[in-house]
Protein backbone atom coordinates (compact mmCIF):
# COMPACT_ATOMS: atom_id res chain seq x y z
CA UNK A 1 0.00 0.00 0.00
CA UNK A 2 2.60 2.37 0.94
CA UNK A 3 4.09 2.50 -2.69
CA UNK A 4 0.45 3.29 -3.85
CA UNK A 5 -0.13 5.76 -1.81
CA UNK A 6 1.30 9.06 -1.82
CA UNK A 7 -0.52 11.04 0.81
CA UNK A 8 -3.93 10.72 2.66
CA UNK A 9 -5.70 14.06 3.50
CA UNK A 10 -8.43 14.20 6.19
CA UNK A 11 -11.06 17.02 6.30
CA UNK A 12 -14.26 17.78 7.68
CA UNK A 13 -16.62 16.45 4.86
CA UNK A 14 -14.21 14.17 2.93
CA UNK A 15 -11.00 11.89 3.26
CA UNK A 16 -9.02 12.20 -0.08
CA UNK A 17 -6.35 9.53 -1.27
CA UNK A 18 -3.73 11.30 -3.49
CA UNK A 19 -2.25 7.74 -5.60
CA UNK A 20 1.40 7.83 -6.67
CA UNK A 21 1.87 8.68 -10.51
CA UNK A 22 5.16 6.99 -12.30
CA UNK A 23 5.92 8.85 -15.18
CA UNK A 24 4.44 6.60 -18.08
CA UNK A 25 0.79 7.60 -16.10
CA UNK A 26 -2.28 8.81 -18.04
CA UNK A 27 -2.72 12.91 -17.06
CA UNK A 28 -5.60 12.21 -15.34
CA UNK A 29 -6.64 12.53 -11.81
CA UNK A 30 -4.96 10.09 -9.90
CA UNK A 31 -6.92 11.02 -6.21
CA UNK A 32 -9.46 9.06 -4.77
CA UNK A 33 -11.97 11.17 -2.55
CA UNK A 34 -14.94 10.21 -0.18
CA UNK A 35 -17.21 11.40 1.13
CA UNK A 36 -18.00 11.70 5.03
CA UNK A 37 -19.41 13.12 7.62
CA UNK A 38 -18.67 11.80 11.63
CA UNK A 39 -20.55 10.11 14.24
CA UNK A 40 -22.64 12.17 16.63
CA UNK A 41 -20.96 11.87 20.47
CA UNK A 42 -24.08 11.58 21.75
CA UNK A 43 -25.83 7.94 21.38
CA UNK A 44 -29.32 7.78 22.27
CA UNK A 45 -30.07 5.17 25.23
CA UNK A 46 -31.99 1.87 24.68
CA UNK A 47 -32.38 -1.26 26.03
CA UNK A 48 -31.99 -3.82 24.32
CA UNK A 49 -33.70 -7.58 25.03
CA UNK A 50 -32.15 -10.86 24.72
CA UNK A 51 -33.58 -13.18 22.08
CA UNK A 52 -34.30 -15.87 24.01
CA UNK A 53 -35.68 -13.35 27.09
CA UNK A 54 -35.74 -16.52 29.56
CA UNK A 55 -34.57 -15.83 32.55
CA UNK A 56 -33.52 -12.34 31.97
CA UNK A 57 -35.47 -10.43 33.62
CA UNK A 58 -36.53 -6.56 32.74
CA UNK A 59 -33.79 -4.32 35.92
CA UNK A 60 -36.26 -1.79 37.25
CA UNK A 61 -35.59 1.61 36.90
CA UNK A 62 -32.90 3.03 39.57
CA UNK A 63 -33.99 4.73 42.54
CA UNK A 64 -32.34 7.79 41.91
CA UNK A 65 -34.50 8.02 38.34
CA UNK A 66 -37.61 6.74 39.84
CA UNK A 67 -37.43 9.61 42.44
CA UNK A 68 -36.60 12.62 39.90
CA UNK A 69 -39.17 10.97 37.98
CA UNK A 70 -41.89 11.27 40.22
CA UNK A 71 -41.07 14.44 41.24
CA UNK A 72 -41.14 15.93 37.19
CA UNK A 73 -44.67 14.20 37.71
CA UNK A 74 -45.82 15.62 40.29
CA UNK A 75 -44.66 19.27 39.19
CA UNK A 76 -46.30 18.55 35.61
CA UNK A 77 -49.96 18.09 37.43
CA UNK A 78 -49.51 21.05 39.52
CA UNK A 79 -48.41 23.01 36.98
CA UNK A 80 -51.33 21.90 34.69
CA UNK A 81 -53.48 22.55 37.67
CA UNK A 82 -52.24 26.02 37.81
CA UNK A 83 -52.75 26.77 33.87
CA UNK A 84 -56.01 25.31 34.42
CA UNK A 85 -57.52 26.74 37.21
CA UNK A 86 -56.24 30.23 36.49
CA UNK A 87 -53.64 30.54 38.95
CA UNK A 88 -51.24 31.47 36.53
CA UNK A 89 -51.90 33.19 32.88
CA UNK A 90 -50.00 30.96 30.76
CA UNK A 91 -46.62 28.79 30.51
CA UNK A 92 -44.15 31.94 30.20
CA UNK A 93 -45.37 33.15 34.09
CA UNK A 94 -44.38 29.67 35.15
CA UNK A 95 -41.03 29.52 33.33
CA UNK A 96 -40.61 32.90 35.17
CA UNK A 97 -41.51 31.76 38.68
CA UNK A 98 -39.54 28.75 38.45
CA UNK A 99 -36.16 30.18 36.87
CA UNK A 100 -36.79 27.77 33.72
CA UNK A 101 -37.24 27.79 30.11
CA UNK A 102 -40.11 27.72 28.20
CA UNK A 103 -39.14 24.62 26.78
CA UNK A 104 -38.40 22.93 30.31
CA UNK A 105 -41.65 23.89 31.21
CA UNK A 106 -43.70 22.60 28.26
CA UNK A 107 -41.66 19.16 28.41
CA UNK A 108 -42.24 18.71 31.98
CA UNK A 109 -46.15 19.52 31.43
CA UNK A 110 -46.33 16.51 28.78
CA UNK A 111 -45.44 14.34 31.90
CA UNK A 112 -48.98 15.16 33.35
CA UNK A 113 -50.09 13.17 30.07
CA UNK A 114 -48.52 10.02 31.02
CA UNK A 115 -50.91 7.33 31.45
CA UNK A 116 -51.79 6.29 35.05
CA UNK A 117 -50.33 2.81 34.80
CA UNK A 118 -47.33 3.76 33.74
CA UNK A 119 -46.99 6.31 36.79
CA UNK A 120 -48.37 3.32 39.00
CA UNK A 121 -44.97 1.57 37.44
CA UNK A 122 -42.62 3.92 38.62
CA UNK A 123 -44.37 4.31 41.77
CA UNK A 124 -44.06 0.41 42.51
CA UNK A 125 -40.59 0.67 41.12
CA UNK A 126 -40.91 -1.56 38.11
CA UNK A 127 -40.53 0.64 35.86
CA UNK A 128 -38.38 -0.65 33.18
CA UNK A 129 -34.65 1.06 33.93
CA UNK A 130 -34.14 3.70 31.10
CA UNK A 131 -37.39 5.00 31.28
CA UNK A 132 -36.73 8.26 33.26
CA UNK A 133 -37.64 12.10 32.65
CA UNK A 134 -36.04 12.67 29.28
CA UNK A 135 -38.14 9.19 27.45
CA UNK A 136 -41.17 9.79 29.06
CA UNK A 137 -40.99 13.59 27.73
CA UNK A 138 -40.97 12.37 24.27
CA UNK A 139 -43.93 9.57 24.58
CA UNK A 140 -46.95 9.79 22.29
CA UNK A 141 -50.10 11.54 23.37
CA UNK A 142 -52.30 8.44 23.01
CA UNK A 143 -51.89 5.77 26.32
CA UNK A 144 -52.21 2.66 23.99
CA UNK A 145 -48.74 3.70 22.20
CA UNK A 146 -47.51 4.84 25.71
CA UNK A 147 -47.65 1.62 26.75
CA UNK A 148 -46.15 -0.03 24.23
CA UNK A 149 -43.45 2.22 23.79
CA UNK A 150 -42.35 1.56 27.44
CA UNK A 151 -43.62 -2.26 27.43
CA UNK A 152 -46.16 -2.86 29.73
CA UNK A 153 -48.89 -4.45 28.60
CA UNK A 154 -52.12 -2.82 27.82
CA UNK A 155 -54.57 -2.12 31.01
CA UNK A 156 -58.37 -3.51 29.76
Amino acid sequence: MEELVERVILSSQSVEIRLRQDAEASARSAAITISWSPQTFRRKRELIASADNLGDPVRPIRFEARAKLLAAIAKGRKWLADITSGAVADIETIAAREGLSERSVRMMLSLAFVAPDIVQAAVDGTLPRGFGVSRLTDLPADWTKQRNAVGLAAVS
